[in-house]
């Protein structure tokens, strides 16, 4: 039984039969009233669950202290929403997201404008070898290897051609002049070393 009911019992007028135990038999004694019931006597276990109904109260008697949870009534209409709150703070920065996949190639570009002609190249090169030239002992040889009429000289060398392989070069390059090539080598052997010069010419 929930404490409304059992707070009932003491507002609503009790209306039952006593029974009289004599000699092993019961007899009706009569109606009891509210006043021949003593405050506080008749608790919650006396009342038979669901023996009162809303008759058995005094309108108004009940006050919202005597009801529990357990009683509810329809539910009340939604309310208008209430006024948009201010502007939270601003968080703070988060972390760098990870880098995301390449993009797709883009077109090609247009083709560039022609670049400046470069300048001529060797053409017709002519190779010119001198005698070999024999460079006695402890000796410094030096001679020219001219390029024919209406040529320069754009490189050259020397090469051993007999004799000894003992010897320091001293000049292996163009002469002052841009027709021939200058060789010049010094002996540091014994015996006579001979050595060959040559030169590559191209027309002017």
């Amino acid at each position: 039984m929930t404490d409304m009911r059992r707070r009932m019992v003491f507002a609503a007028l009790v209306a039952t039969a006593a029974t009289v135990l004599t000699t092993g038999t019961a007899t009706a004694a009569g109606l009891i009233t509210g006043a021949r019931v003593k405050d506080g006597s008749v608790a919650g276990r006396d009342v038979r669950d669901a023996s009162l109904a809303g008759r058995d109260v005094r309108d108004r008697s009940l006050t919202r202290a005597d009801l529990d949870s357990s009683v509810h009534g329809p539910p009340g209409p939604v309310g208008a929403p209430g006024a948009t709150g201010p502007a939270g703070a601003r968080g703070s920065a988060g972390l760098v997201g990870p880098a995301g996949p390449a993009g797709p190639a883009g077109p090609a570009g247009s083709t560039g404008a022609t670049g400046p002609v470069g300048p001529a190249g060797i053409h017709d090169p002519v190779v010119v070898s001198s005698t070999p030239q024999a460079i006695q002992p402890h000796y410094a040889g030096r001679w020219y290897i001219n390029c024919p009429s209406g040529h320069a000289v754009v490189g050259g060398g020397f090469e051993h051609a007999g004799g000894p392989q003992n010897w320091t070069t001293l000049q292996s390059g163009p002469g002052p002049y841009k027709d021939h090539w200058r060789v010049a080598v010094l002996n540091e052997s014994d015996s006579i070393v001979y050595v060959r010069g040559w030169a590559v010419c191209v027309p002017n």
